[in-house]
């Protein structure tokens, strides 16, 4: 890929993940040392570019995408250990139901299908609760930040 910036425009769903990640606190070490580049990339191309393609690009703000990639680590980290705790019957679905309200909706989906995932995997079943109408039924309803 050449260097022109002529990325296509980043959908607006990536955009709220980025600035979500971007400001989500994480312990990680700097993952790309590298120097900016004036003639690179915005934070935000690289970052899609980077997590739907694959393909790393030259970026103009290296600490920014780098906090953004972090912040990705972070979240998705911080997922599996609360789907681990719930498969080890240390916390239940629930527990995590008002937490997440202070999170984009998509992270409380992203820990319900996780959950899912693991649990059939792990039990080989899931159970008819949660299969039918998720655990929200079990909730009271609520709207989640979008």
């Amino acid at each position: 890929m050449t260097t022109t910036n002529k990325v296509k425009r980043v959908p607006d769903k990536i955009s709220a993940e980025f600035e979500f990640y971007l400001s989500y606190p994480t312990p990680f070490a700097e993952l790309r040392p590298t120097p900016p580049d004036p003639d690179g990339f915005s934070p935000l191309q690289c970052y899609y570019y980077h997590d739907s393609r694959g393909i790393d690009l030259p970026c103009n703000e290296p600490v920014a995408l780098n906090r953004a990639l972090n912040g990705k680590k972070g979240i998705n980290l911080q997922i599996l250990m609360w789907v681990e705790g719930c498969l080890e019957g240390t916390f239940f679905p629930s527990e995590f139901y008002d937490l997440c309200k202070t999170y984009p909706a998509w992270v409380w989906k992203s820990f319900l299908n996780q959950l899912h995932k693991e649990r059939l995997s792990k039990f080989g079943w899931i159970p008819t609760f949660m299969k039918e109408k998720g655990i929200l039924y079990l909730l009271e309803p609520y709207t989640f930040n979008q």
